[in-house]
């Protein structure tokens, strides 16, 4: 399912994490990376933007007149079942993010994610963070490209639906399952500058008896007691989780410093070295910004 939007490590060795200095040494003490509810992202229309992209490419072929030819029965009763199947995602799978950069150095990633350009760019190894429990996404800025995905994905779901076979009825439920999050790799074009590549960890919600609503983490088991949190941000309440790094060996590969960090290359050696990481490269940001 939309396999362009699954990130390769071998063509994307490195991605950037922006963070403040607290946040820097957090990583550093703990060897984790906290997730956090897609919900209060920057973005306000998270969630949102790719389910237009859905509907956008479900229009086009309904209206495409060759469509039927080739794909013979295809309907709006398709779609709907499709949107029976997506729409209510959260309601059982809730999905939590940690956010990172194909690119090291970039101003605004500085000003919004470092603590206004005084934190850190921390290079993490794409190959390292494919050992967590977690999906790799390249989000694609485009519209035209973001549709011409969708429709594939949509056409190729139906092709399955109409396959019998026990494969074909797997495809089907398994793809319609997970289209929901390979939606969250579209984000609109006033984000490209970002060139953002998205960590996603699922959460399942839970139910025991009524009224009781809570998540679950199907990778935690019972050794990280607690592991679900919750913190505020701006007065809401955020949930996070904090996934630990399977590896600390070349798991850092960079770190670059914003252009108002103040830190002499001993402040950021010590804390890395202290926690086992090595092989990494330490850089100043070119940005001219005070």
């Amino acid at each position: 399912m939309l396999p362009n939007r699954m990130l390769n490590p071998d063509d994307v060795k490195t991605i950037y994490h922006y963070c403040s200095v607290e946040t820097f040494l957090a990583i550093c003490e703990h060897k984790t990376l906290r997730f956090s509810d897609i919900n209060i992202m920057n973005d306000y229309t998270e969630g949102h933007y790719g389910y237009t992209i859905f509907e956008k490419a479900a229009d086009q072929i309904l209206k495409d007149k060759n469509i039927p030819t080739i794909f013979k029965g295809i309907s709006v009763d398709f779609f709907d079942e499709i949107d029976k199947k997506i729409a209510p995602t959260q309601l059982f799978s809730h999905p939590i993010i940690c956010c990172f950069s194909k690119k090291p150095d970039v101003l605004s990633q500085w000003r919004g994610y470092a603590a206004n350009a005084t934190g850190f760019s921390i290079g993490f190894s794409t190959s390292a963070l494919k050992q967590m429990p977690i999906t790799l996404l390249e989000v694609e800025y485009d519209p035209e490209k973001q549709i011409a995905e969708m429709r594939e994905a949509l056409l190729t779901l139906y092709l399955a639906s109409t396959d019998n076979s026990p494969q074909g009825k797997s495809f089907f439920r398994d793809g319609s399952s997970i289209l929901y999050f390979y939606l969250l790799g579209f984000k609109s074009s006033a984000f490209s500058e970002e060139q953002e590549v998205r960590c996603i960890h699922s959460l399942a919600v839970a139910q025991k008896g009524p009224p009781r609503v809570y998540f679950e983490d199907p990778t935690s088991g019972d050794e990280i007691p607690n592991k679900i949190k919750f913190r505020t941000n701006d007065g809401g309440i955020v949930t996070y989780v904090d996934i630990p790094l399977a590896t600390t060996e070349n798991a850092i590969t960079e770190v670059y410093l914003g252009p108002k960090n103040t830190n002499g290359v001993g402040n950021v050696l010590y804390p890395l070295h202290a926690a086992g990481f090595a092989d990494f490269e330490i850089a100043q940001s070119s940005a001219s910004y005070r």
